[in-house]
């Protein structure tokens, strides 16, 4: 197999298991070209490298619903492996390039973070129907005017300010809802052993120093040398020892308008001796991060990998689920519909001059009779009744 492998052969063995995108290790033996058992032992006497959210056993159910999907549903001696597979994830495959150091698997490991990276992006942007789209659109739009023209006559005054109501009850939960922030919440549940607090504290500070450059996510030379305890030349010397394992989109070094840019940005402006850098630093991706684990090998290395890449994870799924203010959504939703029914509103006074005179002669008619109705009451009316023969006979 030659070392520029098809990516569009390893996205086709990326899989869906337990919600995570994963390869199996018969696939990646073949593609490293190992033995899966050899690639096996060598995971296992790197045990501490794999973590259960880097590698883990399929079940039975899962094989066999895996092997139906991928049509590999052959019965017999010979015809099935004979344990149960492995599944890497996407950390796992990056802490492989720890273990496996030929030329070849180091190749097949770089087009492979590149061929998670194009699954990424297929997932976040896939293709547009543009047509589809518009047919959407256009229905859509179809339904929101039937809506309009059905609720037209349905506003009234009542409603308007029940919405300034609403609209002003929100504004003060709104503060209310800031005030409470600023408040210092007591801690609610199960307290956490010291470990896990350890942990989580050190994910915080890692995410800290993730920046954005290039359009990436990156991290540091001297923010890695510090976390790893080691200096920045002895972490950049290991890096142009194994200069290979990190093309360009792995590492790059920032260009002088970018590193003052950044500079700016996390407030190190000092001047003078000894207050910057002598060199202008490098910048390792989420991938070139996770090449590191393969030459560097100590206790600490190991560890600080293992929460480097679960940092990135972390960004990536707030950068994907962003939080939602409920509070906010609410007012801009109630600010559209007060926007809309002033726009119905507006509509309905668009009647011409001629009826709104017509109304008044209406109107004005209607009280002069009022008045009328009032004055005949106020007169005595003559009675009304049958007038006797004998009255009308004395009267002639």
């Amino acid at each position: 197999m030659r070392y520029g492998v098809d990516l569009q052969m390893i996205q086709r063995r990326i899989y869906e298991i337990r919600g995570q995108r994963v390869m199996l290790d018969r696939d990646l033996a073949e593609l490293y070209q190992v033995t899966t058992s050899n690639l096996n032992k060598a995971v296992k006497r790197n045990i501490k490298r794999f973590p259960s959210d880097f590698m883990f056993q399929l079940t039975a159910n899962e094989w066999e619903s895996l092997r139906f999907q991928i049509g590999i549903l052959e019965t017999g001696r010979g015809k099935h492996t004979k344990y149960l597979p492995y599944a890497f994830t996407e950390q796992g495959l990056a802490m492989l390039s720890g273990i496996l150091n030929s030329d070849t698997a180091i190749q097949v490991n770089i087009n492979i973070m590149r061929a998670f990276v194009a699954v990424r992006q297929l997932i976040a942007n896939p293709p547009i129907d543009k047509v589809s789209l518009l047919q959407r659109e256009v229905k859509e739009l179809k339904e929101y005017m039937e809506e309009v023209f059905a609720d037209q006559n349905d506003i009234n005054e009542d409603t308007r300010i029940q919405i300034e109501l609403i609209n002003q009850t929100l504004a003060e939960l709104q503060v209310q809802n800031k005030e409470r922030e600023k408040k210092p919440r007591p801690r609610i549940g199960f307290i956490r052993y010291d470990e896990e607090v350890r942990r989580m504290n050190q994910l915080e500070i890692i995410q800290s120093k993730i920046y954005e450059i290039r359009g990436q996510r990156v991290m540091l030379d001297f923010d890695l040398a510090e976390l790893y305890g080691i200096e920045t030349k002895y972490l950049k010397r290991s890096v142009k020892n194994n200069i290979r394992r990190f093309p360009p989109d792995f590492m790059f070094e920032l260009t002088k308008e970018e590193w003052d840019s950044l500079r700016c940005n996390f407030c190190t402006l000092k001047t003078g001796r000894g207050q910057h850098p002598k060199y202008l630093p490098y910048a390792f991706t989420e991938l070139g991060v996770s090449m590191l684990s393969s030459v560097l090998h100590s206790e600490v290395a190991v560890e600080i990998n293992i929460s480097i890449m679960r940092a990135f994870v972390a960004v990536r799924q707030l950068i994907a689920n962003p939080p939602i203010d409920k509070v906010s959504l609410l007012q801009r939703e109630v600010k559209e519909l007060k926007e809309y029914m002033e726009e119905v509103f507006a509509d309905q006074n668009d009647i011409n001059e001629d009826t709104r005179i017509q109304i008044e002669l209406i109107n004005q008619t209607l009280a002069e009779l009022q008045i009328q109705n009032k004055e005949r009451e106020k007169k005595p009316r003559p009675r009304i009744r049958f007038i006797r023969y004998d009255e009308d006979s004395t009267e002639k």
